[in-house]
């Protein structure tokens, strides 16, 4: 008899227990996972529109590609080496064309016209056509580089982005 009450306390001294709830380490980990759930919706609903839409993703990657090209342009006119003209127009035409939504082959001619959707002034119109023009002639013609003009060249393509990276798209276009 007796037996089965043995687990009943006898000591009527109560012990200080400290509830999970009251601990730090627990309300910092609830914290994290509050502040968690916003941010995967903004990435998961960043990644849907990425996957979703191939002109969105090449506006994204469009500075990306455009520093690409611009690293080999850089290595290239240090150098005095003619494949600065390769690199800046490549470079220069699949950034316009990666923000105006227009394929990736077309003509000079073609990326020329429908830079007309940026706000920009006809004369840097005129200036990013000239530079364009000049980088065809001098792929395509031998002896057309000397190692000023590629300096030239270099310090008016690096103005051209930075103008570019600056203008907006029309929307009304």
């Amino acid at each position: 008899e007796g037996a089965d009450i043995g687990f009943i306390i006898k000591s009527e001294e109560m012990r200080n227990v400290e509830y999970i709830h009251n601990n730090i380490l627990y309300r910092l980990v609830w914290l994290l996972l509050i502040i968690s759930i916003p941010i995967s919706f903004l990435i998961s609903k960043e990644q849907s529109k990425l996957s979703g839409n191939a002109d969105y993703l090449r506006q994204k990657q469009a500075e990306k590609i455009l520093k690409k090209y611009m690293k080999q342009a850089t290595e290239a006119a240090k150098l005095h080496k003619p494949e600065f003209y390769t690199s800046a127009q490549t470079g220069l035409s699949n950034y316009i064309s990666d923000k105006l939504k227009i394929p990736r082959g077309s003509t000079t001619e073609d990326v020329l016209d429908k830079l007309k959707l940026f706000d920009i002034l006809p004369d840097f119109e005129m200036q990013i056509s000239i530079f364009l023009k000049k980088c065809i002639e001098v792929r395509f013609m031998p002896g057309g580089s000397s190692s000023n003009s590629i300096k030239q060249d270099f310090d008016e393509l690096k103005e051209i982005i930075a103008k570019l990276s600056k203008t907006k798209r029309r929307k009304n276009k």
